[in-house]
């Protein structure tokens, strides 16, 4: 899941999120089905990822994850980062 996130002026210091992606419809429903019952008013900022290229892969978050964990291991391995339901 990812979220994008934009600090409301009207709050400062607090963040309010514009999307929250999710890449398992098991997962999106839950989150709906939550939000439906406490805060109806988020349920149009969840989106389900449908794209074919993995949720972290299409945003470069698991390039950004390999390169942090490579330079602090001093190895050239590639990490890999898995999500699972």
């Amino acid at each position: 899941m990812i979220s994008r996130s934009l600090s409301a002026s009207e709050r400062p210091g607090q963040l309010e999120f514009l999307e929250h992606l999710v890449d398992s419809e098991a997962n999106y429903e839950r989150i709906v089905r939550f939000l439906n019952r406490f805060s109806p008013s988020l349920v149009r900022r969840v989106k389900l990822y449908t794209k074919e290229t993995p949720l972290f892969e299409h945003f470069g978050i698991q390039e950004e994850i390999s390169k942090a964990l490579c330079s602090k291991s001093g190895s050239r391995a590639a990490a890999r980062l898995s999500s699972t339901d």
